[in-house]
């Protein structure tokens, strides 16, 4: 399986990412058990669509939505947002394998290329909110570590220095 990051960079490819997004965010919901739940209306909504398509335009601090690929199969997206003046972190806000390609040890090699393309991007740490166990046990096996923050969730917060 040759599995790499492609950086969505036309506005064309968005639609492709909501649709994407949408099996994403309703599996999210269905499985979550960290924090206070996950606000389907709020994810579905032209508030949340446009704030996105807005943040990941603009030239500080932007969100970098990468497609997943198997050759040129979607297998699922990366989204983070680089916060160069909040020290140098990445947020890593969404990771998404479609289930056909999890437990396969993709992921892991998946997020060692995102790690990569962070750290040539000048960043020093990453940090993401897991929704349910078996997402927490994936982070903490790449290496991120428990703290005692959470997000506007009541999600915990992980980091991993790089």
């Amino acid at each position: 399986m040759d599995i790499n990051l492609k950086l969505l960079e036309h506005n064309d490819e968005m639609e492709v990412f909501w649709e994407l997004f949408n099996t994403y965010i309703d599996e999210l919901a269905k499985d979550s058990t960290h924090g206070d739940g996950i606000d389907l209306e709020y994810y579905y909504s032209e508030e949340y669509r446009g704030a996105i398509d807005r943040i990941r335009q603009r030239e500080k601090n932007p969100i970098r939505i990468n497609f997943i690929l198997n050759e040129d199969k979607i297998a699922g997206f990366a989204m983070c947002q680089f916060l160069y003046n909040e020290g140098n972190t990445c947020a890593l806000m969404e990771f998404y394998l479609i289930e056909d390609y999890r437990n396969k040890g993709i992921g892991k090699k998946v997020y060692q290329e995102l790690e990569n393309y962070i750290v040539n991007e000048g960043l020093t740490g990453v940090e993401l909110t897991p929704t349910n166990s078996v997402n927490q046990r994936f982070w903490e096996s790449v290496g991120y570590s428990i703290t005692d923050e959470t997000d506007e969730e009541n999600k915990r917060v992980f980091k991993k220095k790089l």
